[in-house]
């Protein structure tokens, strides 16, 4: 995630010394959900993974997930950031501090996804 569009890929390793499979869907994350509480956001984006999860047939498998993330954050493991500020046109009401790992996590659980990582690329 990184503006004000992202794009959800599944890759499948088939066989080994071969090229992955990779299926690609972007979104668009509507303008009120970039100044809203960072827990909209992100149940938005937990839809959307269930959405690309369910039309694919997946729906009866749990995923892992990596997830990268183009905001400035603190990050000490692989399964936690805390973000420091929120950039690129983004003004969430519950911004630095929080632990966007932690509040992605809790909007998967009923999906059955769970974040294995994450990556600041800022």
């Amino acid at each position: 995630m990184g503006g004000t569009n992202y794009r959800v890929l599944l890759v499948t390793f088939d066989k080994p010394n071969t090229e992955p499979i990779i299926e690609e869907t972007s979104y668009i994350i509507p303008n009120e959900l970039m100044q809203t509480e960072t827990k909209k956001l992100f149940k938005f984006i937990a839809s959307t993974l269930d959405d690309f999860v369910q039309v694919r047939g997946l729906n009866a498998e749990c995923i892992d997930l990596g997830f990268t993330f183009s905001f400035p954050c603190q990050q000490k493991k692989l399964d936690s950031a805390i973000l420091l500020s929120w950039t690129k046109g983004f003004n969430l009401t519950d911004g630095p501090g929080i632990d966007i790992v932690k509040v992605l996590q809790e909007s998967l659980n009923e999906q059955c996804l769970s974040v294995s990582s994450c990556f600041s690329i800022t």
